[in-house]
């Protein structure tokens, strides 16, 4: 029994020398705290990582479309000169097909057909035709189609122009599969807009796009590889044991003789925003960090990020207070006030720059204040160039590639809230949509660029003939869509009507362009499906009535039935 006792004490004893010191706590907190750091930094690093690829892969995108523009212009002007040749002609008006096939030999990539039916030659693969219709004597004979092929050549010319470095890899798709670029011809590659895709046994980041006028199944892809991330392989254990041991050497610092022997720092004095005592000399740099982590996850809408990076820089340095300084007119002014301030310079492009100005405590800033400011300014730079390349790639993603438009996304998006909020105000809202009388014919005699620019000129007339709060939207092929605001019905006939008649004007273009209009409204009809049947059925209406007029609903429950 006595034994059993002595033990029973030895470990009461062992117990007590067991428990956690105040200062064990403060460090384990601060280890948690830190690897929670570790995480959240490296995840937001991962991600920013994504957004710069997707912004620099849309970039290569419209490199790419630029190329493709000036190939269709050569394209179209060989067609004119083949079919202004003598022996174009001739074959053409004979619809002997042995001299279609020679025409075709000397003129590789070329359709020739005869209106009586020969037909010779061929395009290859994939590409934008662009077809010349040959008259002569005021007689239509045949026609002649060559085309901007996307073929090797083009993903050539293509990297040519991309800014040098630049690793990124393109490739043109046709039904899910590589037809030209970096890929083996065949390899199997389904990606439509932005997403992570694997091809030949490797992992990539895509941002792909349809080609107008190269058919519905064809697509030019960016890619860049998949590196390991931040979070990835052997990079966070890496980072965990970095911060790790970042910490012991503080733990280590901050428990020295003659840094315990220092006396306390004066902790009296106003601290209006910070939460930090200004007089403490040393800022809390552990917490700044953390602050900072939270900054760079935040927010990808700028003006909110900001106020976030203000709040870190107040806290982390420990000043009394701070502003936020657009431009250069009131900085010099400004830290002339406050004696010993701080000035932050952040990377941002409004004119003159955007600095934070940072106010002293009443002891001033220490010298590791002026580091952490140094090191905040840096990484809020990063996070607000983060979320200005989320904003690229969030556009390139609701935006049409032909007409800079918004697409059916976007405008889904925005005729529910639009709705919602005429319901809450009780304020009228306009639905019109539209369709391009005559594309198709255009499309026939002068190519599909022809029918490009037509699309892009009624786009023309839409932006310039709508306010700012309106909505103008490709939903589709040559269909068009706007919301109009507290707008009535007979407000939005007007606006109908003045595009319609703007449209008329346009004098360079192939070929008149019409357009005929359907328009519905709210509180006619109650809800998105309504308006957008109600002011489809009054486009259909427009169209069989003999097209390039306006067609209002007064009634949609009655053209429901």
């Amino acid at each position: 029994m006595m034994r059993g006792a002595s033990n029973s004490t030895t470990g009461i004893g062992g117990l007590r020398r067991l428990s956690v010191s105040p200062r064990g706590v403060v460090v384990a907190i601060a280890v948690a705290t830190a690897l929670a750091l570790v995480w959240a930094l490296a995840r937001t690093v991962d991600q920013g990582q994504a957004v710069a690829s997707d912004s620099r892969l849309a970039g290569d995108i419209q490199i790419a479309r630029t190329t493709l523009d000036d190939d269709a212009v050569t394209a179209a002007d060989r067609t004119v000169s083949i079919a202004r040749l003598r022996t174009t002609q001739l074959a053409l008006s004979s619809g002997n097909v042995e001299a279609l096939r020679s025409v075709a030999a000397a003129h590789p990539g070329t359709v020739l057909v005869s209106r009586s039916g020969s037909r010779a030659g061929s395009l290859g693969g994939p590409g934008i035709e662009k077809a010349a219709e040959v008259v002569t004597d005021g007689k239509e004979i045949g026609s002649v189609t060559t085309q901007a092929p996307l073929d090797a050549g083009f993903i050539q010319r293509v990297d040519s122009n991309l800014p040098p470095g630049n690793q990124d890899l393109l490739v043109v798709t046709e039904s899910g599969r590589v037809t030209a670029g970096s890929l083996p011809i065949g390899t199997p590659l389904a990606v439509a807009g932005t997403g992570n895709v694997s091809a030949g046994g490797r992992d990539y980041r895509a941002f792909s796009t349809a080609l107008s006028g190269a058919g519905s199944q064809v697509r030019l892809v960016a890619l860049t590889p998949i590196t390991g991330g931040v979070l990835s392989g052997w990079r966070l254990p890496l980072a965990v044991l970095a911060t790790l041991a970042a910490l012991v050497l503080l733990v280590a610092w901050a428990a020295h003789p003659l840094r315990a022997a220092r006396p306390p720092a004066d902790r009296r004095g106003p601290a209006r925003r910070s939460k930090a005592a200004p007089g403490n000399r040393l800022p809390p740099v552990p917490g700044a960090l953390a602050l900072m982590g939270e900054t760079l996850g935040a927010t990808h809408n700028l003006e909110a990020l900001l106020d976030v990076i203000l709040d870190a820089a107040i806290t982390g340095t420990g000043a009394v207070d701070g502003r936020l300084v657009r431009g250069s007119s009131h900085l010099t002014e400004l830290a002339d006030a406050q004696r010993g301030s701080l000035t932050v310079a952040l990377e941002t492009d409004e004119p003159g720059g955007t600095h934070i100005v940072l106010f002293p405590p009443p002891g001033g800033f220490s010298d590791e204040a002026a580091a952490v400011a140094h090191w905040l300014g840096i990484q809020a730079s990063t996070a607000i160039a983060n979320a200005r390349l989320h904003r690229v790639v969030e556009q390139h993603a609701l935006t049409d590639d032909l007409t800079g438009l918004a697409n059916r996304r976007r405008f889904s998006s925005t005729l529910q809230a639009e709705l919602d909020r005429a319901e809450r105000f009780g304020t009228p809202l306009a639905l019109l949509m539209a369709d391009l009388d005559n594309l198709k014919e255009i499309n026939d005699r002068f190519g599909h660029a022809g029918g490009d620019e037509a699309l892009k000129a009624f786009a023309r007339a839409l932006r310039d003939g709508i306010r700012k709060i309106d909505l103008a939207a490709r939903i589709g092929g040559d269909e068009f869509a706007l919301l109009l605001p507290q707008t009535d019905a007979e407000a939005a006939r007007e606006v109908a009507e003045r595009l319609r008649q703007a449209l008329l004007s346009y004098r360079d273009l192939p070929e008149r362009l019409t357009v005929s209009f359907g328009v519905s409204c709210y509180p006619e009809a109650a809800s998105a499906e309504e308006l957008l049947v109600s002011a489809d059925i009054s486009l259909y209406h427009a169209k069989r009535s003999g097209r390039n007029q306006v067609v209002v609903s007064r009634d949609p429950t009655a053209d429901l039935l």
